[in-house]
């Protein structure tokens, strides 16, 4: 919440620029800016239960443009917003950037500010990979490590500490790890990775 607020306060600065909601429940991201339309959402790709990435698959099919606005990034993350629609990347820590950002995508066009770059360069590279499997099927190597570790019992808390992740991110991982996997819930995606079927 504190950083909403003092992203709401910083655009406040920006004359182009009218925010016109804002919600720190992640669950109900997606039906407000259904709801409200905005030219840009502007999404943390690391929040509980929900990753910023289904909200801009959610939003893939509407006129809503996405800037994706955070501190953590992981290589397959990035490649996931990239090939989910994503229109822009910012990096918390570079506010003098986003109201910049916003403008730029609001019109129909890319930012990306230079900590992505790397990561979009290996998308690039990895694009024929990815579109020649089903990428939703593919477990990365980091999701691989939280699958065993989830399959020796360790809580998504302990998960963050042995990898040195935040613990929003070890959500995210499990969340996709239950997409990718078929699974309806923790427990069935126990008894599929202790199957072996991960």
């Amino acid at each position: 919440q504190m950083i909403i607020e003092g992203l709401k306060a910083f655009l406040k600065d920006s004359p182009d620029i009218e925010v016109v909601g804002s919600t720190s429940d992640p669950k109900k991201a997606l039906e407000m800016i259904k709801n409200l339309k905005p030219m840009v959402a502007v999404i943390d790709l690391y929040m509980p239960d929900v990753s910023g990435i289904e909200i801009i698959k959610g939003l893939k099919n509407s006129e809503v443009k996405t800037l994706i606005f955070t501190g953590l990034l992981e290589k397959e993350d990035v490649q996931e917003a990239f090939f989910s629609g994503v229109n822009g990347f910012v990096t918390k820590g570079k506010g003098f950037d986003i109201a910049d950002a916003i403008k730029t995508v609001s019109k129909g066009n890319f930012f990306f500010d230079q900590a992505i770059v790397p990561y979009l360069i290996s998308s690039v590279q990895s694009s024929n990979q990815l579109n020649s499997k089903s990428y939703s099927k593919i477990l990365s190597n980091r999701e691989r490590d939280i699958a065993n570790l989830i399959g020796n019992g360790k809580s998504c808390q302990e998960i963050s500490n042995l990898l040195g992740l935040h613990i929003a991110s070890v959500y995210t991982y499990r969340n996709r790890l239950l997409k990718k996997t078929g699974a309806k819930n923790h427990a069935e995606l126990l008894r599929k990775i202790i199957n072996k079927e991960c």
